[in-house]
């Protein structure tokens, strides 16, 4: 599969707002109209999707209503790239669903957060095109400090940016050394094993890759698990390198654990590739750059570095 960037954005261009995963209920509609308006503020137009306030009980209308929602933005001229809500557990019902060829041939910028990660690694290893795991308009915008979207825009220093370049000073850490070169997949943890890798995607996409991951509300144990899931299905031999983001939830008294990095070192124990713990991306209110799922990006675990190599505006 060939390499796309995506296309760059100007003053004036218009980002269609759109619903993937659940539902937007209680004061979400108003968390997206705020986001609406720090993204007016920046200069760039937003349109909404025709069903993007919908509701299919806990999910943010019909497999159908979302999929036309994408299919209908992607197709219109007037729309320059496309930005989630919200999360949710929902986005793995659209995998088999999506329109594939469009999103190559109009090469707008996919962008969000969470369940949406389900969409941007299916994306990326059906078309090539690369993607962003970043803030979502709602829950996430207000929330980091790449609320600016400036690094949509051509004269970004992508090549130059260390994706975790704050964390130095949020308690980084190397939990394994070396420096790899690889395709960047993952987001999060339990919505990308669940919506990717238990998908029709073929498990050599991730060869050679960099995963990167945060999650929010597993404990200890569940991290274990889901590691151990992906070293049992033989992704965890595929990869090249590991990003961890913020994921702490503490234990119940009886299962607390000294270190909880321990999770995830114990279900690692048998790889010897390079991993850094950086904690300025996660569901909490943090740095949480835009990481471009596809592209080709270099770890150096003893550095703390993380920057992109592959070209990912046009």
């Amino acid at each position: 599969m060939d390499y796309l960037p995506t296309r760059s954005l100007s003053d004036g261009d218009t980002i269609g707002i759109f619903s993937p995963s659940e539902w937007l209920g209680d004061n979400r509609p108003e968390r997206v109209h705020a986001g609406a308006e720090m993204l007016e503020r920046q200069g760039f137009k937003v349109q909404y999707a025709r069903n993007y306030l919908c509701q299919d009980t806990i999910r943010a209308g019909t497999v159908e209503q979302r999929t036309s929602d994408i299919s209908e933005l992607l197709d219109r001229p007037d729309v320059d790239a496309l930005l989630a809500t919200w999360g949710g557990k929902a986005c793995n019902h659209l995998v088999s669903k999506l329109p594939y060829p469009k999103f190559a041939t109009a090469q707008k910028p996919i962008i969000g957060f969470s369940d949406t990660c389900v969409l941007s690694n299916a994306i990326s290893a059906k078309t090539g095109l690369v993607t962003f795991y970043g803030p979502n308009i709602a829950g996430k915008l207000d929330e980091s400090t790449w609320s600016d979207f400036g690094w949509l825009r051509k004269d970004f220093p992508w090549s130059t940016t260390n994706l975790i370049g704050s964390v130095q000073n949020e308690g980084a850490l190397t939990l394994q050394r070396g420096r790899v070169s690889g395709r960047l997949v993952g987001g999060n943890l339990n919505c990308f094993v669940l919506g990717n890798v238990l998908s029709e995607i073929d498990l050599s996409h991730f060869d050679g890759g960099i995963f990167l991951w945060e999650d929010l509300g597993l404990v200890p144990r569940q991290i274990d698990q889901f590691l151990t899931a992906l070293v049992n299905c033989g992704f965890m031999d595929r990869i090249g390198g590991m990003v961890v983001g913020d994921f702490f939830q503490e234990e119940s008294h009886e299962w607390l654990r000294s270190d909880p990095l321990e999770s995830v070192m114990h279900a690692l124990r048998d790889y010897d590739f390079p991993i850094v713990y950086a904690p300025n991306f996660g569901h909490r209110s943090l740095e949480n750059p835009a990481f471009p799922i596809g592209a080709t990006c270099t770890l150096d675990a003893d550095d703390l570095t993380l920057v992109a190599e592959d070209q990912i505006l046009t």
